[in-house]
């Protein structure tokens, strides 16, 4: 980083998609280093959060590369035209493509994530492969976009030389296996999506590489408004877990651009005015270093608990039918 700290409040958009020309509310920004000599890879960058990530950067001068697996795009092409952002093409299941693409840069964002829905065919087989670790029949499915696509991303950044990296996972990983939301919704509708989350987050904390993981809740494209913005060490309250994209993708930037929240894992959300801050530096330098990778959650077992109470529910109801109907 060899040029001054720029007051990222003159630039924060306060809602995604929009190009600001002026600065919003001074109490949104924080101090970031830009360096322009080398870009930042914005992996996800056409999702929701990382059309953001680029904006936001842009707006700071910030070169930045963002990966699309189609830069023909209408979003790809918005992101385009901004100042100092290259679209280039490639996906995360593709190594080579990624190599390319953080080749030269100082850092990754990575907001990638998947958001299949189970299916019947999730359900099929013995184990059911919504249990099983090495799936590769839906390149969309979590498996592939949230683990081997982070173990693509740092193989990438070893071979290029680049070790820092922020990475977006879910306040779910925080949670126990059997807590109700990570049970039905996180893992049993979403695919598995919170346990390959947390298997990925262990790929970072085994690595060598500089990272920051951020555990958002719910996300929104509301602006913060009277709200106030908290971090805090790997878990928070579940009522302060929702957060604005826009504040998302600026805590990203913090991570990326300053000295902070290294090895780190980080919890980040909304709270009640008073309850919380107004920039995110302070809040990050508050994080303490992970210590080692954490204990997963029995997410297998789990599910499995639940698969099996259904199909006895099941078949009780067709004893209890079989015996009102046959005698």
């Amino acid at each position: 980083c060899s040029l001054p700290a720029m007051p990222a409040a003159w630039l924060i958009p306060l809602t995604c998609g929009l190009v600001i020309h002026k600065p919003p509310s001074p109490r949104a920004g924080t101090a970031y280093m830009i360096d322009n000599t080398k870009p930042i890879l914005v992996v996800g960058a056409t999702g929701k959060v990382g059309q953001c990530v680029v904006e936001q950067l842009s707006h700071l001068g910030q070169s930045v590369r963002a990966l699309a697996r189609d830069p023909t795009s209408q979003t790809a092409a918005a992101l385009a035209v901004l100042p100092g952002v290259d679209v280039v093409e490639g996906d995360i299941l593709d190594q080579e493509a990624l190599k390319k693409a953080v080749a030269g840069c100082s850092a990754v964002i990575s907001v990638s994530g998947a958001s299949r829905r189970s299916s019947l065919e999730d359900l099929i087989g013995i184990p059911p492969p919504i249990l099983r670790t090495d799936i590769k029949f839906d390149s969309s499915h979590p498996q592939q976009v949230n683990y081997l696509g982070l173990v693509n991303t740092i193989g990438a950044m070893q071979a290029a030389g680049v070790s820092k990296i922020v990475r977006l996972t879910g306040l779910s990983c925080s949670f126990s296996a059997f807590n109700p939301f990570v049970l039905l919704i996180g893992c049993g509708l979403l695919s598995m999506s919170t346990a390959w989350h947390s298997r990925s987050e262990n790929l970072l904390r085994e690595s060598q590489l500089d990272y920051t993981i951020l555990r958002p809740g719910g996300l929104s494209d509301d602006a913060r408004g009277s709200n106030t913005i908290v971090a805090a060490a790997k878990t928070l309250p579940l009522a302060q877990g929702r957060i604005g994209r826009a504040d998302l993708a600026a805590l990203a930037i913090t991570a990326a651009c300053g000295p902070d929240g290294k090895r780190a894992t980080v919890a980040c959300g909304w709270a009640r005015e008073g309850e919380g801050g107004d920039t995110w530096a302070p809040l990050l330098a508050a994080i303490p270093p992970d210590v080692g990778p954490f204990p997963l959650e029995p997410y297998r077992f789990a599910i499995g608990l639940l698969l099996g109470s259904g199909l006895l529910v099941i078949l009780g109801f067709e004893q209890f039918a079989a015996k009102v109907f046959f005698g």
